[in-house]
């Protein structure tokens, strides 16, 4: 199958269906059979798009990032520019074919993809007997039912073993022959798994139960990574091919920040790992064929940039820079030049701090405009049924393996835009979250992301991402400025993230900030970073309050009953505050729009309580 053309997959897709994700193609040929891949292991990306790294001219830097993650760097998912250069080599991703077994839509017969007919060069399969019948070709499709584990596991549904309860004639064969046809039910009560050999049949009814598969175990099967297995003791549950749990993808992201991102650091690129672990004299053996790069690009001789770089790679070996967010904070509040050395301009980082509008002093510290950036995300890893609690705490999530063996390297993606940073009043925000009712609020949503993520089943110490009132405010905020930003500056709503900086970490922060995170030109507009303008910021955040002040399914939204399926919010439902979810970093989680304007039948005090004109939200 490797042979065999799928399709194409834009490049930030790869970070959502990295190796060990079930991708669904629409195959060429005639008429375009569906074709279900699993992404194969990171290894294959050297064979189907070398060079191997850091040899590869789609490897990328940040070493920051690379510190966190413990490797020597990232690559690009893999572009194949054949069409726009006739002497590129081919790039392309591996998958391979799961499930194995398909069905015909027609006569509903379900068997292994190779005993349905077929045509070299073209993955997708058909029936021969129906498409004899309709005078055209009629393509299967893959079965609708895998399994998997919580330990990351997947395997293919026990088709044979399912079959088998049924109540089969005293003289059936049971070659294994089988259909899957409904029959007239709605739901899995009306699907039954049918013999072709005698007509017994059997209902799905019940497939999903935890305990379906208990007495069958896991075979600890890996088929991303080919035939290896692992000894596995959970027990395997039922899933649909597409569902949601089947893959949760784990990226880890990080802002380039000086000194990381001025020109120096771009021309050492994938090299940095090499000199972080190298002597001041290896340094200089390796950097040597640079020395008039250096000189042309930055004026400085390779002493200067030896002497610089050492103490680069003191900074980062520094335990006090292991908390990214917290280096950003920093930057973001104390601002940077947008100049380095010998007025080389930074590419990647440019901050201009802005006044504070006077009706906004009392509750923002800091306003500042976020003329470029750059952000590289990477993918570390994913988790099978259990949602991680975040990138860094999988409570009681278990990490799958991206690949067979230790890479050097990890898939990521890098972006650039502009964007708007505040960080709140510090004072303020230390007398609001005293206040007893939102405590209470947040504790509430606390015990329940405790509970879920398995903390009080004895899965490892209480989550650092504990849920305080202050991350509550934060999120809300980031939420409700990202709505009313995207309406003034022209951005699509998803083309905007949020990053959030609180006090979770140790060091105390409350800050946001909302940027544009597309590898376009949308990235660059400029739009976006205008909005940080006094004037303009002013009337941005009233509006983006006084829109979070009313929500059209109030009064059930503010009393949180639109969030009683989702017990991580309150007052938050996608009339008012919810946004998609690749613009959020939680998920949509975590919010409560009365930590901003309050709730006067509740007694809750908003944070801005007194800069909105309206009236205060209410549960009448």
């Amino acid at each position: 199958m490797a042979k065999n053309f799928l399709g194409e997959v834009r490049r930030t897709q790869v970070l959502d269906y990295g190796p060990g994700a079930i991708i669904d193609f629409r195959a060429g040929g005639r008429g375009g059979g569906p074709v279900s891949a699993l992404a194969a292991g990171l290894e294959h990306w050297d064979a189907t798009a070398g060079p191997p790294f850091p040899g590869n001219p789609q490897s990328l830097s940040e070493p920051r990032l690379e510190a966190q993650l413990s490797v020597k760097g990232f690559r690009l998912p893999p572009v194949d520019d054949r069409d726009r250069d006739g002497d590129a080599k081919k790039s392309w991703l591996v998958g391979a074919r799961f499930p194995t077994r398909l069905q015909c839509p027609s006569c509903n017969e379900v068997k292994l993809a190779r005993k349905w007919d077929k045509e070299p060069g073209d993955p997708s399969r058909w029936c021969v007997a129906c498409s004899n019948a309709a005078g055209r070709r009629v393509h299967v499709i893959p079965v609708r039912f895998v399994t998997a584990c919580e330990k990351g596991h997947l395997d293919e549904f026990p088709w044979d073993w399912w079959l088998a309860r049924a109540d089969h004639a005293g003289d059936c064969k049971r070659t294994g022959r089988m259909r899957l046809e409904n029959r007239g039910s709605i739901g899995l009560s009306g699907l039954f798994l049918v013999c072709n050999d005698c007509g017994a049949a059997v209902a799905m009814e019940g497939v999903f139960g935890k305990n379906t598969l208990s007495g069958l175990g896991c075979r600890g099967r890996r088929p991303w990574l080919g035939e290896e297995t692992e000894e596995c003791d959970a027990t395997p549950r039922v899933l649909q091919r597409g569902a949601s749990n089947l893959y949760f993808p784990i990226a880890v992201s990080a802002l380039s920040i000086p000194p990381w991102s001025d020109r120096l650091q771009e021309l050492i690129g994938v090299n940095w790992s090499v000199i972080v672990d190298s002597t001041r004299e290896e340094r200089s053996i390796l950097l040597r064929r640079y020395e008039n790069t250096f000189q042309a690009a930055l004026g400085m001789s390779l002493e200067e940039v030896l002497n610089e770089l050492e103490s680069r790679v003191e900074a980062a070996k520094n335990p006090e820079h292991e908390d990214l967010k917290y280096d950003e904070y920093k930057n973001l509040t104390e601002g940077s030049p947008s100049t380095g050395f010998e007025g080389v301009v930074d590419r990647e980082f440019e901050v201009r701090q802005q006044e504070v509008p006077a009706v906004l002093a009392p509750y923002v510290e800091k306003l500042a405009k976020v003329v470029r950036l750059r952000e590289v995300r990477s993918l570390k890893s994913f988790s099978r049924i259990y949602e991680p609690a975040s990138a860094e705490d999988p409570g009681r999530a278990t990490l799958g393996a991206l690949s067979s063996g230790p890479m050097e390297w990890l898939p990521a993606i890098e972006v650039r835009g502009e964007g708007i940073f505040i960080s709140l009043n510090p004072s303020r925000v230390r007398e609001w979250e005293m206040g007893e009712s939102v405590r209470e609020r947040a504790a509430v949503i606390d015990i329940h992301f405790q509970h879920d993520t398995g903390r009080v089943e004895g899965y490892g110490e209480p989550s650092r991402l504990g849920i305080t009132p202050r991350r509550l405010l934060l999120h809300s905020l980031a939420h409700a400025l990202l709505r009313y930003v995207s309406s003034e500056c022209g951005y699509e709503t998803a083309s905007i993230r949020e990053r959030i900086y609180d006090d979770t970490t140790g060091h105390e922060m409350s800050g946001i900030l909302i940027y544009t995170s597309s590898s376009d030109s949308e990235g660059t507009l400029g739009g976006l970073a205008r909005q940080a303008e006094p004037d303009l910021f002013a009337n941005i955040l009233q509006g983006a309050l006084e829109a979070a002040s009313w929500c059209s399914s109030d009064p059930l939204c503010i009393n949180g009953i639109t969030s009683t399926s989702e017990s991580y919010n309150w007052a938050a439902c996608h009339s008012c505050l919810l946004v998609p979810e690749t613009s959020c970093e939680l998920f949509n989680r975590f919010l409560d729009r009365t930590t901003l304007i309050g709730n006067s039948q509740d007694g809750i005090e908003g944070y801005f309580n007194g800069l909105i004109s309206g009236p205060k939200a209410t549960g009448n």
